[in-house]
């Protein structure tokens, strides 16, 4: 009988997905022989068998993936047969010169980031992080089953990917999980081809996995251990339920804020139902009233007692992502007003770790909002939490699996009765590549100040950075670098251009200007236009309108209302809206009612009896005569063509 032998080199999301286990199960399904594993640039197999069956295996792979995984390319070479007498998974392929992705956290000069951008040889091979799957919440609410109430419960489907990893090629001795050697249980199930764990990475269990304990405000043992002190009853889950997430439960029902280590970082937590608690955190973390608060929920259920979830926005907040939904709020609902103030959107997430899980049960919903300061990153250790959100917190609920990554939340919005449009791509959504319209030579684009991510692009694909936040401290420039040194040691690109914003005193363009690297400044709006282009694949010139806060022109003024005629290489500014004053600068950009007053004053002041009602309460309750008539003499209000956010 005829014999060949089929190379298979895959590239794309095909690791921490359970794309091996796949291979080896169709392998064995068409009975060929062989072998698979991970490298660098995401799986290599050979396929050895009769012609029929090894083209039929092959094209199973390429077609029907597992559900998380994306097949960037797939490339198939046949070649002389070797006489392998089985199928195999095997040792990940990983040469002398492995480059650990963790080893950028130290880099803090730019010639040290220079050298990594330019040297950094790897593949984006690694999944986003995953929310946990149904049958592993069935398992954990299942008394008789050994992983009963465990907080780190996972599976091949499901939990944490690209937060745990330190290098690649993905194996659990390169990710955060390596200080967990696993039971006999769990390596059995690992070693098991028809388990759902089957060569799953995280796989842990009460009796080998991560512990959870709680912390007062100073830092001293509420409940938990891991060799710490203190009870250790529960730690992992388990029949007698866990002290540390039980505890926290109850002070979280007694007006307690609590800071929550999960997967990407920490978040800040309280009864979205107590206004009093609502307020503090809201006074402590300096989260201005503007800003709605995301709010966490337990299932689909309690999410539609307080907002109206269509077909589209469940199917989007209980998927892989399970990203903050913003949805239409109920007018009969439980949240404290000062959840959402001045909104008719509430921001909503399921419980998307085993951990929130537990800590949501017959719990009213909760305020889960980024674990930092304003205008700070997301702490992702314990250290930094105890010390930055000392003062916020009451209590700390905390693991010992430590994040590699920080990574907010994403944020999509419903637009209508089905389009999703995602507004902040992060946990759930990154790692992963965005295909152009366009072919770039490799480079390096440094983002704007406000709600910084940063891009690395080669030919049509680009990769961007999970979110990273405002840039106006040193702490946020500093997490700047840092993600920037991670990306390129994940992704491999080897820019040979950085791409900043025209604005000449961002720090993300100050940063990109300091490189050794030709530089090119894009304007603000224009960027914005070609981002939408991009998005829907468009190569065309339009007519592109930006409604934003603030950009610097290409007339060293500040844009905002703007109508180009452009296409991704280059614009015409068309039109755009009067210049007026911009009350406070970059107040204005932050508090959007500054420029309804400036525009009021400017178009309609013979009209002041006819201003909406709501304005001129908000108007007034900030004093707005004063700042109009510091305005009317030029301080601090330099004129501008934005319409305001």
């Amino acid at each position: 009988m005829e014999t060949i032998r089929v190379r298979l080199a895959i590239t794309g999301v095909v690791q921490g997905v359970g794309f091996r286990p796949f291979v080896y199960r169709t392998a064995k399904e068409f009975q060929l022989n062989g072998w698979v594993a991970n490298d660098r640039s995401g799986v290599q197999a050979e396929l050895e068998g009769a012609p029929t069956q090894v083209w039929s295996a092959v094209e199973r792979i390429r077609s029907a993936p597992p559900p998380s995984a994306t097949i960037g390319e797939l490339v198939a070479e046949q070649t002389a047969p070797k006489g392998y007498d089985k199928f195999e998974i095997v040792d990940s392929a990983v040469d002398s010169a492995e480059k650990v992705v963790g080893a950028a956290a130290a880099m803090s000069e730019i010639a040290a980031l220079e050298h990594r951008i330019k040297e950094a040889t790897l593949a984006v091979a690694v999944a986003p992080d995953i929310a946990i799957c149904r049958d592993c919440r069935r398992e954990m609410t299942t008394s008789k089953n050994r992983r009963f109430r465990h907080p780190f419960i996972t599976c091949t489907s499901c939990g944490p990917r690209y937060t745990i990893v330190k290098a690649v090629p993905y194996d659990r001795s390169r990710t955060t999980m390596d200080k967990f050697p696993p039971c006999p249980q769990c390596a059995d199930e690992y070693r098991d081809p028809e388990s759902r764990r089957h060569h799953a990475q995280p796989i842990a269990c009460p009796d080998c996995g991560p512990q959870v304990k709680l912390l007062d405000a100073n830092g001293v043992i509420i409940s938990g251990g891991w060799g710490w002190g203190g009870s250790t009853d529960g730690d992992r889950g388990g029949p007698s339920d866990n002290a540390a997430i039980r505890r926290a439960r109850q002070l979280l029902k007694s007006g307690k804020i609590i800071a929550v280590q999960g997967i990407g970082g920490f978040h800040l937590a309280c009864l979205a139902t107590n206004s009093a608690s609502v307020r503090r955190l809201r006074r402590c973390k300096g989260r201005a009233e503007s800003r709605p608060l995301a709010v966490m929920v337990h299932d689909l259920a309690q999410a539609n007692k307080i907002a109206s979830v269509s077909a589209t926005a469940a199917k989007i907040i209980g998927g892989p992502e399970a990203p903050i939904v913003l949805l239409r709020s109920r007018y009969e609902s439980e949240l404290a007003p000062e959840v959402n103030v001045g909104s008719r959107y509430t921001g909503i997430m399921l419980a998307y770790t085993p951990l929130h899980f537990l800590l949501t049960k017959d719990m009213p919903p909760l305020v889960m909002t980024s674990g930092n300061r304003t205008g700070e990153p997301m702490v992702t250790s314990i250290k930094e939490a105890l010390n930055k959100l000392t003062g916020i917190a009451d209590a700390f609920l905390i693991h010992n699996r430590p994040i590699e990554r920080r990574c907010d939340d994403s944020v999509v919005q419903i637009e209508g009765s089905a389009t999703a449009k995602v507004i902040r791509r992060s946990r759930g959504m990154v790692p992963g590549e965005i295909e152009l319209p366009v072919y770039s030579r490799p480079l390096l684009a440094c983002g704007a100040e406000q709600k910084s991510v940063i891009c690395l692009a080669a030919g049509n694909k680009a990769i961007l950075s999970a979110h990273l936040g405002d840039l106006k401290s040193s702490a946020g420039l500093q997490q700047y670098q840092y993600e920037i040194g991670q990306l390129a040691s994940l992704t491999g690109i080897k820019p040979r251009l950085a791409v900043c914003d025209l604005h000449p005193d961002y720090l993300s363009s100050a940063f990109a200007r300091q490189l050794d690297l030709p530089c090119i400044a894009v304007q603000h709006h224009h960027a914005h236009i070609a981002a939408v282009l991009a998005e829907h694949k468009k190569r065309t010139q339009v007519i592109g309108v930006a409604f934003d806060g603030a950009g610097y022109g290409a007339d060293s003024q500040i844009w905002g209302g703007e109508f180009l005629i452009a296409d991704a290489r280059e614009y015409k500014r068309a039109a755009h809206l009067a210049y007026i004053p911009q009350p406070g600068g970059d107040l204005a950009s932050l508090n959007p009612w500054r420029m309804a007053g400036a525009y009021l004053e400017t178009c309609c002041a013979d009209l002041h009896h006819l201003w909406p009602a709501k304005i001129k309460r908000r108007l007034n309750k900030e004093q707005w005569s004063l700042i109009w008539a510091a305005t009317c003499l030029g301080l601090g209000a330099p004129k501008t063509s934005s319409i305001g956010r």
